[in-house]
């Protein structure tokens, strides 16, 4: 059988969900303890006056990537979600022993980016 481009975008999407709750854990930036219900209510970009960036990628980003794979709904148009996990990790260095664990993270997150820039032209 024969994939589609489509369906193809939505596969690395699914990997790019297990890849990055695999690195939030190995950088120890995954948390048990959900936010409060309020939290997630913001109507701000990110949440970012009432979520720290892991907790949104945790507890927003990840759920909706789980609902646009599982349901095989289009892909944003359009994600620059890199930018802020950069502003981020320059702000709040993670482990500062391993480095390499916020440019997993990043790369993780830019290959997103990308491919939702790359199904808004296909």
């Amino acid at each position: 059988m024969k994939m589609n481009q489509s369906t193809l975008r939505h596969v690395d999407v699914a990997d790019i969900s297990l890849e990055l709750c695999a690195a939030l854990r190995g950088a120890q930036i995954w948390t048990d303890v959900a936010p409060a219900p309020e939290a997630l209510q913001s109507q701000l970009p990110f949440c970012v006056d009432k979520l720290s960036f892991p907790e949104l990628i945790q507890f927003v980003f990840l759920p909706r990537l789980t609902s646009i794979v599982e349901q095989g709904l289009p892909l944003p148009g359009k994600s620059n979600i890199a930018s802020y996990a950069e502003e981020y990790f320059r702000l709040n260095p993670v482990n500062p022993h391993s480095p390499v664990a916020c440019e997993t993270i990043l790369a993780i997150i830019r290959r997103f980016d990308r491919i939702c820039s790359e199904s808004n032209h296909a």
